[in-house]
């Protein structure tokens, strides 16, 4: 029986091979240990918590996942996450997360690395990515109502619907005057967990509403609830709010964010990050099927 010595490696190798045979013995280790170390990377995975009903920024919901030829599309803020965890050699592990939910979550669960499409803040212990997405929200409305906005002064008589946080989004005078919480005009102000709730009140509604919401999203919207409401109804939009509205990444790990963003700089630099813009693109003949969707 031969006998073995453990090397550091944790290879087994006879121990005369040690001595008779070091130049292979030192080839086959290395081998060894660039196989290994290969595998590793290639399964690495990182677990990311995801708002979902944001199409088409996030589309993990079930009436995606059932339809055929749509498993591949996810939508923007995924395939932006996605692409830039490839780059770094790390494979994406998903969770649908209630969008109002997402910093509860990887505060809660431990196996969560990070949470895609929050909003900056310095009152928690995360690491925040370089912006992911810059939305601008525009103010909608029916045309027919004939609601005539300059200003975000102008919204103040009207009932204003949109979806979850997006008044902390807008301004400080916006925060102060429509947080559901404490603003002084929150009676007037109606928030949706669900886009499509959002975008099916608005199409039903009779009053003098006034929907926050992108471009994007209002033409997905439109075309996916065309079959069930009158979405032919002329629209006005009025672009009155200050700033573009900015999300980001939420890390437990400062060296993961780092890498990260370097990856992402890397995305935006050789132009795959516009490519996916442009895929999703309201105006894109390719994104029309994507709002081909069982309600």
């Amino acid at each position: 029986m031969r006998n073995y010595k453990k090397t550091n490696n944790l290879c087994l190798i006879p121990i005369g091979t040690l001595t008779k045979r070091p130049v292979q013995t030192i080839l086959y280790s290395l081998i060894f240990l660039f196989l290994s170390n290969t595998t590793v990377l290639a399964r690495a995975d990182i677990e990311v918590g995801f708002g979902h009903y944001k199409h088409p920024y996030v589309m993990l919901d079930d009436s995606i996942e059932k339809d055929d030829g749509h498993k591949k599309h996810h939508g923007i803020e995924f395939s932006i996450i996605k692409q830039t965890l490839l780059r770094m050699g790390l494979s994406l592990k998903t969770h649908a997360i209630e969008p109002n939910s997402l910093k509860r979550a990887i505060r809660n669960f431990k196996k969560l690395d990070a949470v895609s499409g929050v909003n900056l803040s310095s009152k928690d212990k995360f690491y925040y990515s370089d912006s992911i997405l810059e939305i601008e929200y525009l103010a909608i409305t029916k045309a027919k109502n004939k609601i005539d906005l300059k200003s975000t002064s102008d919204i103040t008589p009207f009932s204003i619907i949109a979806r979850d946080g997006v008044y902390s989004t807008l301004g400080r005078g916006f925060n102060k005057a429509y947080n559901p919480k404490s603003g002084s005009h929150k009676m007037l102000y109606y928030q949706y967990s669900r886009d499509i709730d959002l975008h099916k009140r608005f199409w039903t509604s009779e009053s003098d509403l006034i929907m926050i919401a992108d471009r994007e999203a209002f033409e997905h919207y439109k075309a996916m609830l065309k079959e069930r409401y009158d979405t032919s109804q002329p629209v006005i939009f009025s672009s009155i709010f200050p700033q573009k509205s900015r999300y980001y990444v939420a890390f437990r790990s400062k060296k993961l964010r780092d890498e990260f963003n370097d990856a992402l700089s890397t995305l935006k630099f050789e132009g795959t990050y516009q490519r996916i813009l442009d895929h999703y693109g309201y105006l894109s003949e390719t994104s029309k099927s994507h709002r081909k969707y069982k309600l």
